[in-house]
């Protein structure tokens, strides 16, 4: 509590919200109390999630239309590209501290939901002329699978920095699809699969399909 030593108008001691009134060399002065320091921890956790946001947004950079579909269900008041950003960051980062970096077996393009199986046994392929071959055997009948589920394929480029997905490629009958790539020829990319039933409420697990070594 602050005393008033000479009337309303007169100097104070003592705390009074955010100053403080003393008297020095026969002044009255008032000073403000000093700011309180943040927390190291709170600031470094605070960068640490900026950096692994980054990281993922920089990564899922041009899959926007896909997550909409893919990620509709876990979007709420949000759209499906942040939901996709927002589960990958929790499930797919590693490192403790920075630098971060993306677990590409832990990536999941779609929010698998209702026992929608992801095809046997994926692969992936090089084909001439620029291209990738996707592979896999058709489960229909297993779990929720039909042979009219949707084949999504996603394919990343480090060398570019560019993530593009093929949402149309096959059905899971088809067993296999192909898809031209010429502007990653020559280079090394990551890919992935994953399903989506045909009224597009039901969505796979995503499998990593590996590294194809160089596009022909």
């Amino acid at each position: 509590m602050a005393r008033i030593n000479q009337g309303i108008l007169g100097g104070f001691s003592g705390k009074a919200g955010t100053v403080v009134g003393s008297s020095w060399k026969g002044r009255s002065v008032m000073r403000g109390l000093p700011q309180v320091k943040k927390n190291s921890k709170s600031s470094q956790d605070q960068l640490n999630q900026r950096e692994k946001f980054k990281l993922m947004v920089e990564f899922f950079t041009g899959l926007a239309d896909m997550f909409a579909i893919t990620y509709r269900k876990q979007a709420k008041d949000i759209s499906g590209f942040n939901a996709a950003v927002s589960a990958n960051i929790r499930n797919a980062i590693s490192g403790v501290e920075s630098p971060f970096s993306i677990d590409l077996a832990k990536l999941q393009f779609g929010y698998a939901n209702g026992n929608l199986p992801n095809g046997l046994e994926p692969k992936v392929s090089v084909v001439p002329a620029h291209q990738i071959s996707f592979s896999w055997q058709n489960n229909a009948g297993f779990g929720k699978a039909k042979a009219s589920d949707i084949a999504i394929g996603v394919v990343y480029c480090p060398a570019q920095k560019q993530a593009i997905s093929f949402p149309d490629m096959a059905i899971r009958e088809d067993e296999t699809a192909t898809i031209a790539l010429q502007e990653f020829a020559g280079e090394l990319v990551e890919t992935w699969i994953l399903f989506l039933s045909e009224d597009e409420k039901l969505v796979s697990p995503t499998l990593y399909t590996g590294q194809v070594t160089r596009v022909l």
